[in-house]
């Protein structure tokens, strides 16, 4: 199969997004992120780019909306899955969403769980995580709804490979998950002094 062109005449007319999500700060025990900004700022170039990129500017929604991260910068749950069901009621030709951030799951290892600014744990067995967003019960059953001629969902998280147990496109969607991590794999946190002055930096968990 050719490469999906947003910009041939085939498809150039068609809406495109991409929802690109990055938290890096955590008000709870969860460590920050300071290599979340660089790779939200990295994804926008490499989408974006003159000669090579696939989107242009208008087509994308980053979150939070300066794109800058830092200690102001707060996500929550609500406003990604907006974002999310936006994307998917519009877009009719490519769906990129992408996610930086700490990710959790369940003791099994099941139920991959994204956390946001003011995300947390609890005690209770059925309802463990508290303002988070299931890939398993919310993210994939709102994307597998969607009309894109192709959804492309990047997990820059820990334990992003755990979200293939659950992976359910809809019958004949063109639906690509890529994984930072394989099933069960923490990404280390790395050093926040070489992150800001890397090209490649780790998000970390």
């Amino acid at each position: 199969m050719p490469p999906y062109d947003t910009r041939g005449e085939e498809n150039g007319a068609k809406r495109h997004r991409a929802v690109l999500i990055g938290v890096e700060h955590y008000t709870g025990t969860r460590n920050d992120l300071p290599a979340v900004a660089t790779n939200l700022r990295l994804m926008r170039e490499a989408l974006t780019a003159e000669h090579t990129g696939v989107l242009a500017a208008e087509d994308l929604v980053v979150i939070p909306a300066d794109g800058k991260g830092g200690p102001d910068a707060t996500v929550d749950p609500l406003q990604v899955r907006a974002a999310l069901t936006a994307a998917r009621k519009d877009v009719t030709g490519l769906l990129v969403v992408y996610f930086a951030g700490h990710g959790i799951v369940r003791p099994d290892g099941s139920d991959l769980n994204l956390m946001f600014t003011d995300s947390g744990v609890t005690r209770d067995t059925e309802h463990p995580f508290v303002d988070t967003l299931s890939w398993r019960g919310d993210v994939m059953p709102d994307l597998r709804k969607s009309r894109a001629d192709w959804v492309v969902v990047i997990l820059d998280c820990c334990f992003a490979g755990n979200a293939l147990w659950a992976f359910s496109p809809a019958a004949g969607q063109n639906f690509a998950l890529l994984t930072a991590a394989e099933p069960g794999v923490e990404i280390p946190p790395g050093d926040p002094v070489r992150v800001r002055s890397s090209r490649r930096p780790s998000t970390g968990c």
